[in-house]
């Protein structure tokens, strides 16, 4: 029996594609918290994922997501007026900025902890010399998430006791003056 060059060529392609398409489903799905197969179907799904630059992130979209990093600054101007800004929010626009802004924050929250003070530092001196604030005081806010059944029970996503915060550092703009932007 003799198979011709088009049916052998047919077959693999949609043997490939099968398994292509396991791959794509196995990737997500076998993350945390999953059964043994769906965890067991990643050992032949990953190499091949990885090989194509296709193993994305799937844990950040996961079923269990973290908290999440703010950070709030507050300043002082020589006059004595006080102003907090906070990053990010939801009035960031474009888009892409509030991205930046989430990523920055997230970075500071859970970066190692050796740069944070570079990283608060850093801020401080850009608010000091872009808005002429005189002091500047670097908190890092994380908000945690309640669990499913407490969120089932009623309680809120903006619940107070799910906000945790951390002054990172103290800034004063005399530190910052003979630098520049």
């Amino acid at each position: 029996m003799t198979i011709s060059l088009s049916k052998l060529g047919f077959l693999l392609v949609n043997v490939w594609l099968v398994f292509h398409l396991f791959c794509i489903v196995a990737g997500p799905i076998s993350i945390y918290p999953s059964s043994e197969l769906q965890q067991r179907s990643s050992v032949v799904a990953v190499p091949y994922l990885q090989l194509l630059y296709m193993n994305h992130g799937w844990k950040y979209f996961s079923p269990q997501p973290g908290g999440a990093n703010l950070l709030s600054f507050d300043m002082t101007f020589p006059n004595g007026e006080q102003q907090t800004l906070r990053f990010p929010t939801n009035e960031i626009e474009p888009r892409l900025l509030y991205h930046r802004y989430f990523m920055m924050s997230e970075f500071l929250g859970n970066g190692p902890p050796e740069a944070e003070p570079i990283w608060a530092r850093s801020f401080a001196r850009k608010l000091c010399l872009q808005n002429g604030a005189q002091d500047v005081v670097v908190t890092k806010i994380f908000h945690d998430l309640p669990s499913r059944i407490e969120f089932l029970a009623g309680r809120t996503l903006d619940d107070r006791s799910l906000f945790h915060e951390d002054v990172v550092g103290e800034f004063h703009r005399s530190q910052f003056v003979e630098e520049r932007l």
